[in-house]
């Protein structure tokens, strides 16, 4: 589509374009680094934030307009992480709808696509254009008047956060999991659930802000956190340190035997149950319970855990 990016007061072949900026310049794609941070004291328990849905919000924008004939009205979307750089190249997700309040409905859905730049034709009207980069999401509406086409730039103000996690002096082992989950400590959804994540060093594009980075892993029953301010552009590196140990819990004599056991820590705040016979966990420092059934058999086991320790322990073997 040309014409749409010639400067405001050029004219094309006698045509006037009329044109408003409200930003410019932005960065293509998140590549800045900032210095690593740790964070942790081990906590057990649940997290009282809220995890309802956010809407999307406005977004300062570029919106320049081009005379065309009727019948080629349209629209020519693009996005930039902040107005210091230039187009994002990477995909987006872009939804197109048709506000049809007067027909009786509340909208219609006229395009969804991932794509970098959206080139679309559409009919006069009133649409609402929502735009979804990573974890951030904004909309905007527009109208497509008789005989024009519209070009809209989003600036969305993105950046970002990888997240790491381990345990201090510690390799895990395959078994272990990791949840990473952020939530909103200022902006739109401040006070929410933002993202989650299950893989080590994954990306979590957000709207700048700030955020709590929470780290968890399973089975297990530790908490890492770290604050984190995310500004346009600019790729956090975040690593979260537990505090705890590993422990590798064998119940009965045979890999292949039916067992059925808990685990607790003695100061009655944790308790998870197992069924296979052999677990890691990560724990928190401190006492533990093993309570197993093993061959009808009710066994009780203690032992203790600091932190960076790794413990193997047994319980109800015969020998």
């Amino acid at each position: 589509m040309h014409g749409l990016l010639k400067a405001v007061g050029q004219h094309q072949k006698g045509r006037r374009i009329v044109a408003a900026a409200l930003s410019a310049f932005t960065i293509a794609a998140i590549g800045l680094s900032v210095p690593s941070y740790s964070a942790t004291s081990p906590k057990i328990g649940v997290d009282p934030v809220t995890t309802s849905a956010i809407q999307p919000q406005k977004a300062p924008h570029e919106l320049r307009f081009e005379l065309t004939r009727k019948g080629w009205e349209g629209v020519e979307l693009a996005a930039r992480l902040h107005e210091l750089g230039g187009l994002i190249q990477r995909p987006i997700k872009w939804t197109i709808r048709r506000l049809l309040v007067a027909e009786g409905q509340a909208s219609e859905l006229v395009l969804r696509q991932s794509a970098s730049v959206i080139n679309s034709g559409l009919e006069p009207g009133d649409y609402l254009i929502e735009v979804e980069y990573g974890f951030h999401k904004v909309s905007q509406s527009i109208t497509i008047e008789p005989g024009h086409r519209i070009a809209l730039t989003f600036i969305l103000n993105v950046g970002g956060i990888r997240a790491l996690s381990r345990v201090h002096k510690l390799d895990l082992p395959a078994g272990i999991s990791t949840r990473h989950a952020i939530y909103a400590l200022s902006g739109h959804g401040k006070g929410r659930l933002i993202a989650t994540g299950f893989d080590q060093g994954q990306v979590f594009r957000l709207g700048a802000g700030k955020y709590r980075i929470e780290s968890r892993f399973s089975p297990g029953n530790t908490i890492a956190q770290h604050t984190v301010t995310v500004k346009p552009g600019i790729l956090n590196s975040t690593e979260l340190a537990h505090q705890a140990g590993l422990a590798r819990i064998t119940v009965g004599a045979s890999l292949n035997a039916a067992v059925a056991w808990e685990i607790r820590n003695l100061d009655g705040s944790w308790t998870s149950g197992h069924t296979t016979p052999e677990t890691a966990l990560v724990l928190a420092p401190g006492d533990y319970e093993i309570k197993a059934i093993v061959n009808g058999t009710v066994v009780r086991q203690r032992f203790a855990i600091g932190q960076g320790d790794y413990q193997h322990v047994r319980v109800g073997l015969t020998h």
